[in-house]
């Protein structure tokens, strides 16, 4: 159908420009793609309605069956409650009803109504800051909506493989566009020269982020190179025409890509980055264990790893090593100092905020106020993903995030352990993985924060569910 072409074209769209645009962080980018998000929901009601009219004057028409039953997913209960418990932080409600939810939010507002000598509102919102609460609410949304899209459009076998073929392709265009900044010495994204984090970082302003954006291509490639084994080469009884047969190009051709990710992410100096790859590598190597299509690919994942990594060691042996001897002695890193002391400070709000948060969003407003060290940095974000939504939601949201993860992983495993396709049972592996090494990554950055990875992320979690629900094979020829 049309209608699913535009939105895999749309879709694809946001994968080639969010990590271009310094990993969604340029002026713009945010409205821009929620804008974009919200034509691709356009078109998809548009389509909704189409199906409808054929239905109700073509009904001998045969209906196009659907390879993947997602719509019922049990995750969509615990995302509309966060939408509503956000909504809610945005809600002016009576003073009596603050005080009694939000006693730390009503002596906020009292003191500040005092130093400027105002009366209070009667009515007044749970968040500190509706506005930053708000249009973190419509990202939000706009990534709920990219999942959604994704697991009532991308049907197919072959429309997941254009997807994880695109991901690929721009992850290794981000390695090697970083390491050729990198060992030119030029040390610029397009014709902005950066002032900091000069290791490999491709078009990402932080090297964590792009570390991080790795982290969710890496195992998407480890899955292409998994189906190319499986693939059937060509019959022949010369030696020559083996070695050059199609299958072994092209698994010539995954591997030296592969290669090239894994250095760039090595040449990233993200110590995050590296110790939540090896995790996420550690999470592929169980997982492969798990069925029998994967336990002989194992060593083929060992091999890439360690070979990539003596490559990046040999590229930049002395900037590595100095960045992994900062972990000999924590106690005089400042970056781990810097990072303890935002988890304290995203504590001691949520001991403050406890039930619904300071409001989603609101980090960078209330963290001066409870601030452990006073400082006259701005800090946006908690350096963790969980402190910093446990902050801003309480209790309550948190709950529901938590919920979002273990129904996901429930439904998603349940239905993987079921699964007969080896396309499928490949590439939700590779899923798995990417997605681990992400929420491990979140416990030490703010990855999620960052709408290219973010985006990303949701990419990935469809495209997981999808091969682990599917009926379909993917066929050797396509």
């Amino acid at each position: 159908m049309v209608y699913d072409i535009l939105i895999e074209i749309g879709i694809a769209v946001l994968l080639i420009y969010l990590p271009l645009a310094f990993g969604g962080m340029a002026e713009g980018t945010l409205p821009l793609m929620e804008l974009w998000i919200a034509l691709l929901m356009v078109i998809w009601l548009f389509k909704a309605f189409a199906h409808r009219h054929q239905d109700r004057h073509h009904p001998d028409l045969p209906k196009e069956m659907s390879a993947v039953r997602v719509v019922s997913s049990p995750i969509w209960l615990p995302c509309g409650l966060l939408l509503g418990l956000i909504l809610l932080q945005c809600l002016p409600l009576p003073q009596l009803a603050i005080r009694w939810l939000s006693p730390a939010t009503y002596r906020l507002y009292a003191d500040a109504a005092a130093t400027i000598n105002v009366p209070l509102p009667a009515f007044l919102p749970l968040s500190v800051c509706s506005y930053a609460t708000m249009t973190e609410w419509r990202e939000l949304l706009a990534y709920i909506m990219v999942f959604a899209l994704m697991v009532h459009n991308i049907r197919s076998p072959r429309q997941i493989r254009r997807l994880a073929l695109l991901i690929i392709a721009v992850g290794l265009f981000e390695s090697l566009y970083g390491m050729v900044e990198y060992f030119s010495g030029r040390h610029q994204i397009f014709f902005i020269k950066k002032t900091a984090s000069l290791m490999v970082s491709g078009t990402f302003v932080n090297k964590n982020h792009f570390a991080g954006y790795l982290e969710l291509v890496i195992p998407l490639a480890f899955s292409v190179l998994f189906a190319r084994l499986n693939e059937r080469s060509q019959a022949s009884s010369k030696w020559f025409i083996r070695v050059f047969d199609e299958k072994y190009m092209k698994i010539l051709l995954t591997s030296f890509i592969l290669l090239i990710l894994i250095a760039g992410l090595f040449l990233s100096g993200s110590r995050g980055g590296i110790i939540s790859f090896t995790g996420g590598m550690a999470c592929l190597l169980l997982i492969s264990f798990q069925q029998r299509h994967l336990r002989k690919k194992t060593f083929v994942v060992l091999c890439l790893f360690l070979f990539a990594g003596v490559i990046a060691f040999t590229l930049g042996h002395d900037a590595l090593i100095k960045r992994l001897q900062t972990l000999q002695n924590l106690d005089a890193d400042t970056s781990l100092q810097l990072r303890l002391n935002y988890w304290s400070d995203a504590l001691t709000i949520t001991r403050h905020f406890p039930a619904f948060g300071s409001g989603f969003g609101t980090f960078a407003h209330i963290q001066p106020m409870y601030q452990r060290i006073p400082s006259e940095l701005t800090v946006e974000y908690a350096e963790n993903d969980y402190l910093q939504t446990l902050s801003e939601t309480g209790i309550f949201g948190m709950i529901l995030v938590l919920s979002i993860i273990l129904l996901y992983v429930r439904s998603t495993w349940s239905a993987w352990k079921r699964q007969q396709s080896r396309w499928a049972i490949i590439l939700t592996a590779g899923g798995f993985s990417a997605l681990c090494s992400l929420l491990i990554h979140s416990a030490m950055d703010f990855n999620l924060q960052i709408p290219s990875n973010a985006c990303l992320f949701t990419v990935i979690a469809a495209m997981t569910t999808i091969a682990a629900h599917s009926r379909r094979r993917l066929h050797s020829s396509s």
